[in-house]
């Protein structure tokens, strides 16, 4: 996880949010949307990696479920760096549409 990530859970996510009746993150849904510079068959457990983006992304998903927050999915966009601008911009439609929908 990215110390800055790490930073804002931290600061965001208080041990004293869990306590509150009126949590205001309790109960939300989650879009975890991350971006990686490898390629796809690197995020598997026989990959370079030797993990995938769902087991990568663990802390996480730990953070939001003791908040009472629950992951809808996780998107990742792999070989970030190479998308080409049609790409990219199939890429935000589809998470824009799901950001309406869900």
């Amino acid at each position: 996880m990215p110390p800055l990530l790490r930073l804002w859970i931290d600061e965001v996510f208080d041990m004293n949010w869990i306590a509150k009746e009126n949590d205001p993150l309790s109960n939300k849904d989650a879009l975890i949307i991350v971006t990686t510079g490898g390629k796809e068959q690197n995020y598997t457990e026989d990959g370079l990696y030797g993990a995938t983006i769902s087991q990568l992304m663990l802390p996480l998903r730990l953070a939001l479920k003791v908040n009472n927050i629950e992951v809808k999915e996780i998107i990742a966009i792999h070989s970030a760096d190479d998308l080409k601008e049609d790409a990219l911009k199939e890429i935000t439609e589809q998470i824009r549409k799901k950001l309406i929908t869900e």
